[in-house]
């Protein structure tokens, strides 16, 4: 099912997920497609990142300082972290296995994903929203603006209710120099995440 660029327009990630569970009882959401890398000292366009867990970052307070200065203090709830399906991300790890001994040219990053409504142009921008994180015990390798939309079909606070997965290519680094190449780029990165995903498909079901 494909969606538009974001979560909330009427064909964005939220109302096509919620309409496909509908019409489908889908037991599985699988958000395929393009997100921007945070470090390209260690990533590289076309590597594929996934989900364990999807951070909501314009879910936050933010309130005066409380000082002469006009700062500012940004709180994020505890609600602002989505944990994904352990399932999926534990198929996606023994792929990332796989990748490493094939010498696939491409890699799986597995971490927190940002999910939000801003178009990221900024390298000093992507930096100071990681900076201003709370601290967290995964790191955070990407971001995107779909996630948080699909996660609206997820009703049940089970992760596995329906299981989902955000598993995104590398297209951009969220700053104006990879930006500008993004028109070559994107479409590498979106067959890297397919590839990921039929691959991880067709994985042996480890025995219980």
């Amino acid at each position: 099912m494909r969606v538009s660029m974001g979560a909330f327009s009427p064909d964005g990630a939220a109302a096509r997920c919620i309409q496909a569970r509908a019409e489908t009882q889908a037991t599985t959401i699988i958000l395929v497609g393009t997100a921007f890398g945070i470090d390209p000292g260690r990533q590289k366009i076309g590597d594929v990142i996934v989900s364990e867990s999807v951070f909501l970052y314009d879910d936050r307070e933010v309130i005066d300082a409380g000082d002469n200065a006009g700062g500012y203090i940004v709180r994020y709830p505890p609600t602002a972290r989505k944990v994904a399906s352990g399932t999926w991300h534990d198929r996606f790890r023994r792929l990332a296995g796989h990748y490493l001994q094939d010498g696939n040219a491409a890699k799986i990053d597995l971490g927190i994903i940002l999910s939000g409504g801003a178009r990221i142009e900024s390298a000093a921008y992507r930096d100071e929203l990681v900076a201003g994180l709370p601290r967290m015990d995964q790191p955070v390798i990407g971001g995107e603006m779909e996630g948080m939309g699909a996660i609206s079909a997820a009703l049940s606070t089970d992760p596995d209710d329906p299981g989902w997965v955000v598993v995104k290519g590398i297209s951009d680094f969220a700053d104006a120099p990879s930006r500008s190449k993004i028109k070559d780029t994107r479409a590498a990165a979106a067959r890297a995440s397919a590839k990921a995903v039929l691959r991880v498909l067709q994985l042996p079901q480890r025995s219980s």
